[in-house]
């Protein structure tokens, strides 16, 4: 097997790990989310629980926002070794950057999706302040 298409069995399984990884963490987040709804609409309404799973909510999305940096940096090391064992790639990239205001996937699944949760989690942290 060449160069090329190691590299490029490699970007393949890198961009499966980032979709199952991805899956397992909006699951996450959306049970968390369910918790806080079940917690919230509860006539008990335990404060301590609640705070421990908007804390639980930040620690995970922190660990997700971790992860897919270190995916991010691998990603792009693996796609430059393609780009120099097949300049076919490198085309591709360069065309699919002529939609200027189109964000990547990886920016917006990686990055963008898990930043907004973590924002939620701040805000549910402040909102539990005035408890």
């Amino acid at each position: 097997m060449g160069d090329k298409d190691w590299y490029w069995d490699w970007i393949k399984h890198e961009g499966n790990v980032f979709n199952a990884r991805g899956n397992f963490f909006l699951v996450a987040e959306s049970m968390l989310l369910l918790a806080v709804t079940a917690l919230a609409s509860s006539s008990s309404k335990p404060l301590s629980l609640l705070l421990f799973i908007y804390i639980a909510g930040a620690f995970v999305t922190l660990i997700w926002l971790y992860v897919n940096g270190k995916h991010r940096k691998t990603q792009t090391i693996i796609v430059q070794k393609l780009e120099d064992s097949d300049g076919r790639y490198k085309d591709i990239k360069v065309k699919s950057r002529e939609c200027p205001w189109c964000i990547a996937n990886h920016t917006m699944m990686g990055f963008i999706l898990p930043l907004g949760l973590l924002a939620l989690w701040i805000t549910l942290l402040i909102w539990f302040r005035k408890f």
